[in-house]
């Protein structure tokens, strides 16, 4: 019994070195690259625009074993949340969409936390597209059983109102944390697959 409570407290000590070592990567990193470049100013390039932010990252693959083409895009939330020990110093959300060969699916994912476990999509989520009235979307979780990612039914809605969108906004339930509001940007969604 001790063995066991020493190996998890050596296991979350070490969870909780590699988070803290990540992030000072992160910032030094980003601290880093923005200080080396210099914007360009106004004067010059007076007729030049400044690009629009993109949302969305594209990925393409092709599967080994079945030589088909895998695809997916992903989008990170706008905002943070502060979960309790051990998940705590600010959480970011991806929203992904797949097609790994079969069908389009639709996840969410968190950077440090647990979503509430949904077994045969038994658990919702409220989801706010823009300035519309927000809609019930059921998830499932993982087969795998990790809690950090969750799987909305109904794709194909889900897609069809994302690509109209400019914003998002999804409660989702977390385990000891009750439910808390993720925000995106998802305008500019290109998804033909």
């Amino acid at each position: 019994m001790k063995k066991k409570n020493l190996l998890s407290l050596l296991a979350i000590s070490a969870f909780m070195v590699l988070a803290v070592a990540s992030s000072k990567d992160k910032s030094s990193s980003s601290s880093s690259s923005s200080s080396s470049s210099s914007p360009a100013s106004a004067s010059d390039s007076p007729k030049a625009k400044p690009k629009p932010k993109e949302n969305w990252d594209y990925g393409q693959r092709k599967d080994e074993m079945t030589n088909k083409d895998q695809f997916w895009t992903t989008t990170t939330s706008t905002n943070t949340i502060d979960f309790d020990f051990p998940y705590q110093g600010g959480s970011t959300f991806d929203l992904t969409i797949r097609n790994l060969g079969k069908k389009n699916e639709v996840t969410l994912s968190v950077s440090k936390g647990q979503f509430l476990t949904s077994f045969g999509f038994s658990k919702a989520c409220m989801v706010k597209f823009d300035d519309e009235t927000g809609t019930r979307f059921s998830y499932g979780s993982a087969s795998d059983g990790s809690s950090d990612i969750i799987f909305f039914s109904n794709a194909s809605k889900f897609i069809s109102k994302l690509k109209k969108a400019k914003k998002l906004k999804i409660e989702a339930p977390f385990f000891n944390e009750g439910t808390k509001i993720i925000e995106f940007d998802v305008a500019g969604l290109q998804w033909e697959h």
